[in-house]
C-alpha cells in the first residue's frame, strides 16, 4: 500500500510543479502595455518584464505622423527591436537556469519490480526446493526515496558561469538599447527623406507650372510673329523636361515612404504616408572634443564589447574549473522491501558525500579551454577595433558637417541671386527685351540652386542624426518617453 501512496504523491506533486511552472509561462506570455517597453531605454540592467508581443498590422495606418508617434511606432512594432527586446528575457532564462547549479536539489525517486524465478540468487542445493522467505531472495521488491544532492565544490565552474551568464544578460540589454538608438536614427533620417522628396515634389510642380505658362506665352508670340519657332519649341521641350523631372520626383517620394513603412511595420496607406512638419534645418553646436569624450564614454557598442570580453574572462575561468576535483553532498530518506523478505519494510536516512576527480578526460578539458582563449582574444580584437573605430566615425561625421555648412552656404547664395535673376529676366522677357532660352536658363539655374539647397540641408540633418547615435545622445527620446507616460 505504501508504495502506491507514495507513488501517488510523487505524481501529484510533480502535476502541481508542472502546473505553477505554466502558469507562470503563460503570464510571461501575456500582452503587455507598450509603456513596459520605455523601460529598456532607462537603467543597462532592466527590470523584468512580459515578453515582446508579435507586432501586429496598424489599425489605422491613414493618421498623420509626427516624428513621436513614428518614433513610439518603431519601438512597439520594429521586428529587430522586438528580438532584442525577447532576447534579453532569454538571457535572463538562461541565467536562472544556470543559477540553479549552486542550488540543492530535492526529489522523489521510486521502484517496484518482480523477478523471474530464474534470477533468484539460492544455493545449489535449493534449486530443487520451492523458496522459503528465510532462504531466498524475495522475487519482488519496493524502494521510495526522498533525495537532497548539493553541489560542493566543482572548481568554482558554477559560479563563474552565473557570473559570465550576469553579463551576457547585461550585454542582450545594452544591445537592445543600442539596436534602438541606430533604428530610431534610421528612422529620423528616413522620416527627412521622405519630407524631402516632398518638398521636392512640389518645387517640380511649380516648375512644371511656371514652364507651362512660359510655353504658353512663347507659343503665342510666336504665332504673333515676335519670337522665332526655335523659341517656342525651346520652351515647349523644357516644359516636358521637367515633367519628366516631375514623374521621378514622385516615384522617388513612393520609394521613400515605402522604406519608411518597413521600418514602422505598416502598410503604405493608399493615399500615402501624412506627415507632419516640413524639411528645415537642425542645430548642432557640441564642440569635437566633448562630443568624442562623450563617445568613448557612453558608446553602447563600445559597452557591449567590454562585456562581451567580461564574459569571455569568465567563460575561460570556468572551463579552468574542469581539472580540480568535484564534491557533492547527499541527504536520502527511504522505504524499501528486503531483499529477502518482501513483507519486511525498511526505512531510514542515508548521508553522506560523493567526489569525482578526472585525472583523464580525453583532452576534453585542455579542449575546451584552448577554444575559451580563442573567445577571449578574439572578444579583445573586436573591443580594439571598436574603440579606434569611435574615434575614426566621430572625426569623419565631424568633417561631413564642416563640408555642408560651406555648401548650404555656397547653395542659399546661389539660390537667393538665381531668384533675383530669375525675376529681372521674367519681367524683362514680358516687354520683349531678353529671350526665351535666357528666361529658361534663369529658371533652370534657380530650380537647381534651390534643389541643392534642400538635399545639402538633407544630407546635413543626416549627419546630425548619425552624430547623434555615435555619441550616444538620447535626448530626443526624452519626446517620447512623454507620450508613453
Amino acid at each position: 500500500m505504501f508504495p502506491a501512496v507514495a507513488f501517488a504523491v510523487g505524481i501529484a506533486f510533480c502535476a502541481w510543479t508542472a502546473a505553477a511552472r505554466a502558469e507562470s509561462t503563460s503570464s510571461l506570455l501575456g500582452e503587455a502595455e507598450p509603456k513596459s517597453y520605455l523601460r529598456w531605454l532607462g537603467p543597462l540592467a532592466p527590470r523584468a518584464s512580459a515578453l515582446p508581443p508579435v507586432p501586429s498590422p496598424l489599425r489605422d495606418p491613414d493618421q498623420v505622423w509626427t516624428i513621436e508617434k513614428a518614433l513610439v511606432r518603431t519601438l512597439q512594432a520594429n521586428s529587430d527591436v522586438q528580438v532584442a527586446l525577447a532576447n534579453v528575457q532569454r538571457q535572463d532564462g538562461l541565467r536562472l537556469q544556470t543559477a540553479a547549479a549552486l542550488l540543492p536539489r530535492l526529489g522523489i525517486s521510486g521502484s517496484l519490480d518482480r523477478r523471474a524465478e530464474g534470477l533468484i540468487d539460492r544455493s545449489a542445493g535449493e534449486f530443487s526446493v520451492p523458496p522459503i522467505l528465510r532462504t531466498a531472495v524475495a522475487g519482488r521488491a519496493f524502494d521510495v526515496r526522498l533525495g537532497l544532492r548539493q553541489n560542493l565544490f566543482d572548481g568554482l565552474s558554477s559560479w563563474r558561469q552565473i557570473q559570465r551568464m550576469a553579463v551576457l544578460k547585461k550585454k542582450a540589454s545594452v544591445d537592445a538599447r543600442e539596436l534602438f538608438l541606430r533604428v530610431a536614427s534610421t528612422v529620423r533620417q528616413a522620416y527627412d527623406a521622405v519630407l524631402f522628396r516632398q518638398t521636392i515634389l512640389g518645387t517640380r510642380r511649380d516648375a512644371v507650372r511656371d514652364l507651362a505658362q512660359l510655353s504658353e506665352v512663347a507659343r503665342k508670340r510666336f504665332t504673333a510673329g515676335q519670337i522665332s519657332e526655335f523659341e517656342s519649341l525651346r520652351a515647349e521641350s523644357a516644359l516636358r523636361s521637367s515633367e519628366a523631372d516631375l514623374a521621378q520626383a514622385e516615384a522617388d517620394l513612393a520609394r521613400a515612404q515605402e522604406m519608411l513603412c518597413r521600418i514602422l511595420n505598416i502598410d503604405t496607406p493608399a493615399q500615402g504616408l501624412r506627415l507632419t512638419g516640413s524639411l528645415a534645418l537642425l542645430e548642432y553646436r557640441e564642440p569635437f572634443l566633448a562630443a568624442l569624450s562623450r563617445a568613448q564614454a557612453g558608446r553602447l557598442d563600445l559597452r557591449s564589447a567590454e562585456l562581451q570580453l567580461e564574459a569571455a574572462q569568465m567563460a575561460n575561468r570556468a572551463v579552468l574549473g574542469g581539472y580540480l576535483p568535484r564534491l557533492e553532498a547527499f541527504a536520502d530518506y527511504g522505504r524499501r522491501s528486503s531483499y529477502y523478505d518482501y513483507n519486511r519494510h525498511l526505512e531510514g536516512w542515508t548521508v553522506g558525500i560523493t567526489g569525482r576527480w578526472d585525472i583523464f578526460d580525453g583532452g576534453q578539458t585542455a579542449g575546451a579551454a584552448r577554444a575559451q582563449r580563442a573567445e577571449r582574444r578574439i572578444a579583445e580584437i573586436r573591443l580594439a577595433e571598436t574603440q579606434k573605430t569611435v574615434g575614426s566615425q566621430i572625426r569623419e561625421l565631424f568633417a561631413g558637417l564642416d563640408q555642408q555648412k560651406t555648401v548650404m552656404a555656397a547653395q542659399a547664395s546661389a539660390r537667393d541671386l538665381a531668384g533675383r535673376s530669375r525675376q529681372e529676366a521674367q519681367r524683362l522677357f514680358e516687354v520683349g527685351r531678353v529671350s526665351t532660352e535666357q528666361v529658361l536658363n534663369t529658371d533652370i539655374a534657380f530650380r537647381q540652386a534651390s534643389l541643392g539647397y534642400l538635399a545639402a540641408v538633407f544630407t546635413y540633418n543626416t549627419t546630425v542624426y548619425q552624430l547623434d547615435y555615435a555619441t550616444a545622445n538620447e535626448a530626443f527620446l526624452d519626446a517620447v518617453t512623454r507620450m508613453e507616460q
